[in-house]
């Protein structure tokens, strides 16, 4: 397997842009990908630029109820929001597609042995379930990528930690009741912030029972809790399940300046995390990540 690392940017990304006072900026991919550039990250020869292209409708119909996708695309053409907080406007809608395509193009890329590691910048909208959406999300890539991988690619078991702030929802309501897919989520308190789900009681169902694992947080927790936590759980099941790939569902919004999120991580914190997903990766899925 090559050792060279895919990341997915288009700069139609910017159109995911919520709207002047909403949290949710388009700059953000841009801003990123501006300052990797001033780390000489963007010119390491090991890494290679992909422009994705968007993901078809029969992509999305891999997880989403064909009722929900058409909602979605009428209310981009009428310029209406899903909800208060998700607006969708044909531009937010390319640019999700674009997102989800981003996704698969890091998925497929890995398991055609392009490279060992894949960084879908913009992803994980893991609030988006079946036949919903909501918390700024209009699909759900993450799960997207497992069917498409599912389905292409021959891959059988699938490993989600789900790192940001709030808890996955989406993610969690689509594979609750399987077992192929290992879904673990450290998030900020459900009893503090959205979505108000996500406790430790919340394991499964059916054949699903205990692959659906949540660590809930308290604000504050800061580095040393947050990667004992990961030690604690996360390295003993990734070991015990052995995925064929870990998808790393990731969020800046666990840092402590995060204007939606209390846990208090630090940069620091963050490359600590993300070295001990890439080191567990390295012993129980030949450093398959995305």
């Amino acid at each position: 397997m090559s050792e060279k690392a895919i990341m997915t940017f288009h700069e139609k990304f910017k159109q995911y842009d919520l709207g002047k006072d909403h949290p949710f900026k388009g700059d953000r991919f841009e801003n990123a990908m501006r300052f990797f550039e001033s780390q000489g990250l963007l010119s390491l020869p090991e890494l290679m630029i992909v422009k994705p292209e968007p993901a078809s409708k029969e992509d999305l119909l891999r997880v989403h109820d064909r009722e929900y996708v058409h909602l979605i695309f009428r209310l981009a053409k009428e310029n209406r929001p899903y909800d208060f907080e998700t607006p969708v406007s044909q531009e937010i809608l390319e640019a999700a597609l674009l997102v989800v395509g981003g996704a698969i193009e890091c998925g497929e890329g890995v398991f055609e042995g392009k490279a060992k590691r894949a960084v879908s910048i913009g992803g994980g909208y893991h609030h988006a379930g079946r036949n919903y959406g909501g918390g700024f999300c209009l699909f759900n890539d993450v799960a997207i990528l497992i069917e498409f991988l599912r389905a292409n690619c021959g891959v059988k078991r699938f490993l989600v930690l789900d790192y940001d702030v709030h808890f996955g929802n989406g993610t969690s309501d689509i594979y609750y009741r399987d077992p192929s897919v290992l879904y673990i989520s450290l998030h900020q308190d459900p009893r503090t912030i959205y979505p108000g789900t996500g406790f430790v009681w919340q394991t499964g169902e059916s054949d699903g029972e205990g692959y659906n694992v949540n660590v809930p947080l308290p604000p504050r927790t800061g580095d040393a809790t947050y990667l004992h936590a990961l030690n604690e759980v996360f390295v003993p099941m990734a070991e015990e399940f052995k995925p064929d790939i870990i998808i790393a569902n990731g969020g800046s919004d666990s840092h402590f300046a995060d204007m939606l999120g209390n846990l208090g991580l630090t940069v620091n914190g963050f490359f600590e995390l993300s070295q001990l997903i890439r080191k567990t990766a390295e012993r129980v899925c030949e450093g398959r990540i995305v």
